[in-house]
């Protein structure tokens, strides 16, 4: 609750979008996915209707490891997995879901660059769509469908 309420100070603060955002400190979550959605439309001047969110997974590790706001998007943490681990390859490649490792239940995602594009270029090949809960109780709490390589 106090990162939380941290993270909500800072924001409001100087009302400039963190650099990177906690998803699951969000009351409504989803609302924020629908404003990176609107940004990317009206700056490339996209029906709203046709756009679609994507996520990227960097190498950043934490999220004071990250030294701007993204490119295209917003970066985003605070995100676990459960049944499967993140596996980081080398530079220039992506990381990919790999087995859950043993003892150890919730591994932490790295930062994800979320970012809306057109639904015809959303990738889908080799990409398995995660659910995203903003908390671990599932149903109520889904916000969207994560893409993660495989």
């Amino acid at each position: 609750m106090l990162e939380r309420n941290l993270q909500l100070l800072d924001w409001t603060k100087d009302m400039i979008t963190p650099k990177s955002l906690c998803l699951s400190y969000l009351f409504n979550p989803m609302s924020f996915l629908t404003a990176v959605m609107q940004n990317t439309a009206r700056s490339k001047n996209l029906p709203l209707d046709n756009m679609s969110v994507q996520t990227e997974v960097t190498y950043m590790n934490s999220p004071s490891e990250v030294s701007g706001p993204a490119e295209s998007g917003a970066y985003i943490h605070g995100l676990f997995l459960e049944g499967a681990a993140w596996e980081n390859s080398g530079q220039g490649q992506d990381g990919y879901l790999i087995d859950q490792r043993p003892r150890e239940l919730h591994p932490r995602l790295p930062v994800v660059n979320v970012q809306a594009v057109p639904m015809k270029e959303k990738k889908v090949r080799a990409q398995y769509r995660c659910p995203v809960y903003y908390t671990t109780q599932r149903g109520p709490t889904y916000i969207f469908a994560a893409n993660l390589n495989m």
